[in-house]
């Protein structure tokens, strides 16, 4: 491979290692910023497991087009894509926070990975869970005011998959190539690196952190499995732990708690019940009960108090152990760790809100919207309720807790009937058209990260789903100046204006996207492009940049996206091309891991959500995802999605319609 050019790093950690990290050609200065922190989060990491990198050396370096991957933690030899460069010029604080997280999470498996290896796959969530939740948790306490923790309780989607029935354990077997490749998903990374934190919190972060300490000192050099990790937890934190945590592992799914306040015991008690939390018209069967770390906090008479306890059965009771009477209020999931859900009492639930909401963390807040969304979302709250919810949290100051209450407003954006549409758009104005008018596309001189991040979360959404003419008519001109001039817009909001522009896209438009997406050799430029090519709402326009599959003008590979069409009215021209191309898109588009691209091909019918579009991709799947391995797994999962849509469709649409009504 080549040619190459070659940036040294400061040298790395305790034993002074040398580093390096090797770009195509032309590009060493757009190293600087991965060359300074390297040796900054090798330190973070080092102070964590109290041992020394183990390597005589760390090489990085940038493969320009990846397949299937983005970056792979080979002992010494860390290889990542494109996006660990960039002009000094174009680095803005998120792309540098992001490369940060990706960085110190492939260092980390320098120890978790490469020191200790897993046995066998089975236990690949050893290596990613891990990863996952150590980077985060390092980068949170040397920059909270990044606020990395509330973006990660603030996230709904891997805990909405694990509600499924066809959901993968953490822990799955692993009997076929394609078993691997699933096992690369939201489920070992995200569930996985939750149920870490939560018994985290649970031991005490210093016991966790000798447990952890305890097994790299026991299998260096050698392999584990996750009985080794527990082990070494019990040892530490005493029997019991290591016994809770494998609930977590060997079964799919998460618990629901509900909790009442009884203070007509001495102490007051909270009553916890739990069960499994399922989708309405969910099949999944009810499996064993988890053993469940709770901890909860509350305020009485004498101030404030937190206490832990494992809970286990179907019906429990926690002795609140204060000597101030009746508490005022009570919160279940202290510091937001609990992989769970928590439905409360509504009288426990107004006095959370109205006496303890202040008290919370802005991780406690975000993980109370966040059960309000896994509850709309699962078609058990009424419109009316969740949209008062987001009403009321939609002024909050926070940037992530507005985020949350856009992703509950949009969550109905597909049930919304065609004649009640600009009701829906009227609805999003009211609650977000004034504040993102005010933000705009363009960053202004003096604000805060935190501003930057809300236009980004907020102003792309006001101009599609609020149908905002002003915000979508500028970006429309911004767009077209940005082909002309690519230093004219901030690098962070690149791709929304495209992507906006060309929601009301004609072929002109897409016209030049395409001549412009063959003549950019930047590869990030070529993305934010390509992603744009596949907004389009005409069908005729979206037949047509899946024909640049074919062509060979643009790489396949980065053409991937455009098979994922994020609305409705292209939907049906994208399931038609993979009907009509299915063998041709197999055999051309590269897999992951070992397994067939077409495994990937039920995913784009995942968004469907009526029972006779089940059926057909039932149907047409019937006769081959037989040969395609990690397939099934695959296909289960996106009939389930429709399945459940279709019921939750008929269960909210009627009070959702009554709602939009009014607006």
């Amino acid at each position: 491979m080549g040619p190459l050019e070659i940036v040294n790093t400061e040298p790395i950690g305790k034993n002074q290692v040398p580093g390096l990290i090797i770009v195509p050609r032309g590009r060493q200065a757009e190293a600087s910023h991965a060359a300074a922190v390297t040796p900054k989060l090798i330190s973070l990491l080092e102070d964590y497991y109290g041992t020394p990198y183990p390597y005589q050396k760390l090489d990085q370096v940038v493969v320009p087009l990846t397949t299937s991957w983005g970056a792979m933690e080979n002992a010494g030899l860390i290889a990542y894509g494109d996006f660990l460069l960039a002009p000094r010029e174009e680095d803005t604080a998120l792309r540098q926070r992001r490369r940060a997280g990706i960085m110190l999470h492939e260092m980390s498996h320098q120890w978790f990975g490469d020191l200790v290896t897993t046995a066998w796959w089975d236990d690949i969530w050893l290596n990613e869970a891990f990863a996952s939740w150590l980077s985060l948790k390092l980068l949170n306490e040397a920059h909270p005011d990044w606020k990395l923790r509330p973006e990660e309780v603030s996230n709904t989607g891997t805990m909405r998959t694990d509600s499924l029935a066809s959901a993968r354990k953490i822990r799955q077997p692993i009997e076929a190539p394609g078993d691997i490749a699933n096992a690369f998903d939201g489920i070992t990374y995200d569930k996985g690196s939750q149920v870490i934190g939560m018994f985290e919190n649970y031991v005490n972060p210093e016991v966790f952190q000798h447990a952890i300490r305890l097994y790299l000192s026991r299998h260096a050099w050698g392999n584990a499995t996750a009985a080794d990790l527990l082990a070494a937890l019990d040892t530490v934190a005493g029997p019991g732990a290591g016994a809770a945590f494998t609930t977590f592992l060997n079964q799919g799914g998460f618990p629901l708690l509900r909790v009442k306040l009884n203070c007509d015991t001495t102490p007051p008690a909270l009553e916890v019940s739990q069960e499994r939390f399922l989708p309405l018209g969910s099949a999944a069967k009810v499996g064993p009960l988890w053993q469940v770390p709770i901890c909860v906090e509350w305020a009485d008479a004498s101030g404030g108090h937190s206490q832990c306890a494992m809970q286990s059965k179907a019906h429990d009771t926690i002795p609140l152990h204060a000597s101030g009477g009746c508490p005022a209020w009570v919160f279940a999931n202290q510091n937001a760790a609990g992989y769970y859900a928590v439905a409360y009492d509504p009288r426990l639930f107004e006095s959370l809100i109205s006496q303890g909401i202040d008290k919370l963390t802005l991780a406690e807040r975000v993980s109370i919207l966040r059960d309000m969304q896994l509850t709309f979302s699962s078609g058990r709250s009424d419109t009316r309720t969740a949209f008062a919810g987001a009403r009321e949290f939609s002024r909050d100051s926070d940037r992530i807790v507005v985020g949350q209450t856009e992703a509950l407003v949009s969550s109905v954006n597909e049930l919304v009937p065609p004649e009640l549409r600009l009701n829906y758009a009227h609805f999003v104005e009211t609650l977000y058209g004034a504040r993102a008018r005010e933000l705009g596309w363009r960053p202004k001189a003096g604000e805060s990260e935190d501003t930057r991040q809300l236009r980004l979360e907020l102003v792309g959404f006001v101009a599609v789903s609020g149908q905002d003419r002003p915000l979508q008519e500028d970006a429309a001109k911004l767009a077209h100046t940005w082909l002309q001039d690519r230093h004219s817009l901030d690098p962070d909001m690149v791709e929304p204006v495209l992507e906006v522009a060309a929601y009301n896209g004609d072929r002109p438009w897409f016209d030049a996207l395409v001549a412009s997406a063959k003549g950019t050799k930047v590869k990030r430029e070529r993305d934010w492009i390509i992603g744009a090519l596949g907004s389009f709402r005409d069908p005729a326009i979206e037949r047509s940049a899946l024909e640049l599959l074919w062509n060979g003008d643009i790489d396949a590979r980065e053409l991937i996206p455009v098979l994922f069409s994020p609305w409705k009215e292209t939907r049906d021209i994208v399931w038609d091309f993979v009907r009509e191309n299915f063998d041709r898109l197999n055999s051309k588009l590269p897999g992951a891991r070992g397994i067939p691209f077409g495994s990937r091909l039920p995913l784009t019918a995942a968004r469907y959500c009526d029972e006779s579009h089940r059926q057909q991709v039932a149907s047409f799947f019937q006769s081959r995802i037989a040969s395609l391995s990690g397939g099934k797994r695959n296909l289960d999962n996106v009939l389930e999605r429709i399945s459940l849509c279709s019921v939750r469709a008929d269960v909210v649409r009627p009070g959702l319609v009554a709602f939009l009504a009014e607006q």
